[in-house]
């Protein structure tokens, strides 16, 4: 499937970041970092209590990438644009849903969904414009920010320095997300997602406004 833009890009990853923290400033549980909950998943088990807020978790995001697979088989670019552009609207009415769900409820009510958004996030876009990004985590866009830091310092070429900066941008685009996850649930609690939906809305406008000016998908 063909990337995203770099505008989509930082986007997404910035409602990554927002959700992460949304959820671990609220509920002690990650939304999108599944290796964060299998170490808290493993330090639960070796503490002797329930793992399951963070079982749960895992488990719905591992079959949303299941699920998506089938968007990725879609061969008609066309199509493929339509139905990730159907994935992203829906995503923004998970997230308000989420809103509504009682503060005190079990953390699983609002967290297992997030995770399901996170795995179809992962799943469907993994590219940006030639590179790759993941827009759920932080530990590979650092790793491939230090290589083009190095490739920058090597080659000094325009193309590195852009790899370079683009990198940079994800990573701060993560960053600030989870500072303004923090803040936002410090302020509005549960409703604080809805913020965060704003955002998602936003990504959605942008990949359809993008997606329909592309050549090739008329």
């Amino acid at each position: 499937m063909k990337p995203v833009t770099v505008l989509t890009g930082v986007l997404m990853t910035f409602v990554g970041g927002s959700l992460d923290a949304y959820t671990f400033v609220g509920h002690g549980v990650f939304a999108t970092a599944q290796t964060g909950n299998v170490v808290l998943l493993a330090i639960g088990i070796v503490d002797g209590r329930a793992p399951w807020q963070y079982l749960w978790p895992i488990l719905a995001f591992l079959a949303a990438v299941m699920a998506v697979q089938r968007v990725k088989d879609v061969s008609d670019e066309r199509r493929a644009y339509r139905a990730r552009g159907a994935v992203l609207g829906l995503e923004v009415v998970l997230l308000i849903a989420v809103g509504f769900v009682p503060h005190a409820a079990a953390s699983e009510w609002i967290t297992v969904p997030l995770a399901v958004l996170a795995g179809i996030q992962l799943g469907l876009f993994r590219a940006m414009t030639d590179l790759g990004f993941v827009s759920v985590a932080s530990t590979g866009n650092l790793m491939r920010l230090v290589e083009a830091a190095y490739g920058a310092v090597r080659t000094r070429t325009r193309k590195s320095l852009r790899v370079f900066l683009i990198g940079a941008l994800v990573v701060a685009a993560f960053v600030a997300g989870a500072v303004f996850g923090a803040v936002v649930t410090g302020f509005a609690h549960t409703q604080a997602i809805w913020a965060v939906a704003a955002v998602q809305a936003v990504v959605f406008v942008v990949y359809l406004v993008e997606s329909s000016a592309r050549p090739s998908d008329r």
